[in-house]
């Protein structure tokens, strides 16, 4: 059960996720699952910055809603809705098969290692943490 309401704990898994990202990107040709952990490091980073604010752990996946809610309280996360919203389709889309599977491609991968860093690294300084 998710129940911690420190939000330290929640950007060291955010982190954790980012390193996975960038083991498996530098490894095996395993692009979407190193997308996959990308978008998990953004929405544990963006939850931790709820949580830091209000006291609350957001019930959603979704990095669009997650990131309007951090714009309440800092207008710079708007700066990400566009990327946001790109690694947003990697949480269901990279995991499940489909017959109109989501190629996710090197370079793909490499621009959500890159989304995902930014994001933790603002969350962290906005943070002090």
């Amino acid at each position: 059960m998710v129940d911690t309401k420190d939000y330290l704990q929640w950007l060291a898994k955010a982190e954790n996720d980012l390193k996975a990202a960038k083991l498996i990107l530098a490894g095996e040709q395993l692009y979407d699952i190193s997308a996959f952990h990308c978008q998990q490091c953004v929405e544990k980073a963006l939850k931790a910055y709820v949580l830091y604010h209000e006291g609350i752990i957001m019930e959603t996946h979704s990095l669009p809603r997650l990131n309007q809610r951090c714009a309440k309280h800092d207008h710079t996360f708007l700066s990400f809705a566009d990327s946001l919203h790109i690694l947003n389709s990697f949480y269901i889309e990279t995991r499940y098969p489909a017959v109109d599977e989501l190629i996710v491609t090197r370079a793909n991968a490499e621009s959500a290692v890159d989304v995902a860093n930014r994001v933790l690294e603002y969350v962290k300084n906005s943070l002090n943490a």
